[in-house]
């Protein structure tokens, strides 16, 4: 009983207790929602690895980021119903991360709005049209649930982090040198909160990894191969110039990352804070120094402890979502 209940008060509930076992995505490839997106691809005797492809094919479109309606809806619910399940087969999670992260711009905005008190109810939405661009949402929890589970592939987790800090640098690259004090913190803020929540599935996911501190160590080093990426290895879908700030960022993420040398679960949790806080000060840092903003500066500074209050705020309502509490 004692053991249960540090397992209950330290862990993701949602993901530690997961079970059932589906090794041949029979009762996935059933579900009338999973039928529907796939169409007239749908076959009783679809493997795990067709299914994903069917489905990753069903929800991507020819340019990169760019849906229809029914793409988007597609994918809405491929999050749904995975997001539904306690775990998600290990054929499926390289083309659902590859379809999910054609979708960061819109993930991101959801991301951006966990742990946000003035957020509102950005999510759970319709599949919508904004200015002629084809938005997908989805609740908080649901996505979290989804990440979390396609996490356990350090490939597909490589993907969607290198997707994401595509977003944030997009949306950082869309500032003018002249933006204000208000419009540079917002972007802060919202690349705090994106950056905690996946801080915090990371976390889980090296927490509860099979094989001790060798398979944790593994785990990190597949993870940053990938989002370092390799020469002329480009994000889809982005422009020079944002590309150079993620080349940049990686560079620091990799320096980062190569300077830990312990991976037992201590150290994870202490990694967390310190490894998230340290890619948010550096992703806005190099976006100041590129536009001539001195990432120094007392201005600059008090919205960087702004954004790091967000992302930890993030961190907390992401456990909170996966089932556990502050670590």
């Amino acid at each position: 009983m004692g053991a249960l209940l540090v397992l209950v008060a330290g862990a993701g509930l949602w993901w530690a207790f997961r079970g059932g076992d589906d090794s041949d995505c029979s009762r996935l490839g059933a579900d009338n929602r999973v039928k529907a997106v796939l169409g007239e691809g749908w076959r009783s005797d679809l493997s795990c690895g067709e299914v994903g492809e069917g489905l990753r094919a069903a929800v991507v479109g020819s340019q990169p980021g760019v849906h229809t309606v029914a793409q988007a809806e597609a994918m809405r619910t491929v999050v749904v119903v995975l997001g539904e399940r306690t775990a998600i087969h290990p054929a499926l999670r390289a083309p659902l991360a590859a379809a999910l992260a054609d979708y960061a711009a819109d993930t991101h905005e959801v991301l951006a709005a966990i742990g946000n008190p003035y957020a509102g109810s950005a999510a759970p939405g319709p599949v919508r049209e904004d200015a002629g661009t084809v938005r997908m949402s989805v609740a908080p929890d649901v996505l979290v649930r989804f990440l979390r589970g396609l996490a356990e592939a350090p490939d597909a987790w490589g993907v969607l982090y290198r997707a994401e800090i595509g977003r944030v640098d997009q949306q950082f690259a869309d500032l003018a040198a002249d933006s204000t004090q208000s419009e540079r913190g917002k972007q802060l803020n919202r690349a705090g909160s994106a950056l905690g929540a996946l801080s915090a599935v990371r976390t889980d996911v090296l927490l509860h990894l099979p094989g001790g501190e060798r398979a944790r160590a593994d785990w990190a080093a597949k993870v940053l191969q990938r989002v370092v990426g390799t020469p002329g290895d480009r994000i889809p879908g982005i422009g020079e110039e944002v590309q150079h700030l993620v080349d940049l960022w990686a560079d620091s993420f990799a320096q980062k990352e190569k300077s830990r040398n312990s991976f037992t679960s201590k150290a994870v949790m202490s990694d967390e804070r310190e490894g998230v806080d340290y890619q948010l000060v550096a992703v806005s840092g190099i976006w100041a120094t590129e536009r001539g903003i001195d990432p120094d500066s007392n201005a600059f500074n008090v919205l960087q402890d702004d954004a790091l209050n967000r992302l930890n705020t993030a961190l907390a309502s992401t456990r909170s979502h996966l089932g556990g509490g502050d670590a």
